[in-house]
């Protein structure tokens, strides 16, 4: 599946999902402007993660354990081609990758809700943020891959 932004004037970007080979999902993002350009991609995701902070739930960043390593950190990873969300209880993984380096933020998503107690914060989950330098001339601006 492809969906196009037209630009006009500013760049415009494609972006296209296809089933890889081994089954994984690959999204491919594709700017191009009428003109030389250099500038920033950023890719936001949102995961349903519900458990904020247990020992066998954690983020990972290039094979390692990131630090602060719990769901509900907020954090910035530098030079990220590889990210996993670990949740050993389950026996489930989510690795992301991507053909370029970029910068990774990552922050909760919360509710705030009335309980008899008060206002409570309740975790949603995690929005992950993805920015890549782009840079080039007219025609493609840049282009990255990511395979959730």
């Amino acid at each position: 599946m492809t969906l196009r932004a037209a630009g006009g004037a500013l760049p415009s970007l494609t972006k296209e999902y296809r089933l890889g080979a081994d089954g994984a999902l690959d999204v491919a993002y594709t700017l191009e402007a009428p003109a030389a350009r250099h500038g920033q991609l950023t890719v936001v995701l949102n995961l349903g993660l519900h458990v904020a902070r247990a020992d066998d739930r954690f983020v990972e960043i290039g094979g390692a354990r990131a630090e602060p390593a719990h769901f509900a950190a907020r954090a910035r990873h530098d030079r990220v081609e590889r990210s996993a969300f670990v949740d050993r209880w389950a026996g489930r993984s989510l690795t992301l990758t991507t053909d370029r380096e970029a910068q990774l933020e990552r922050a909760p998503i919360e509710t705030v809700s009335l309980s008899e107690q008060g206002a409570e914060r309740v975790f949603q989950g995690l929005e992950l943020r993805y920015t890549f330098a782009v840079s080039g001339t007219a025609g493609v601006a840049g282009a990255a891959e990511a395979r959730p």
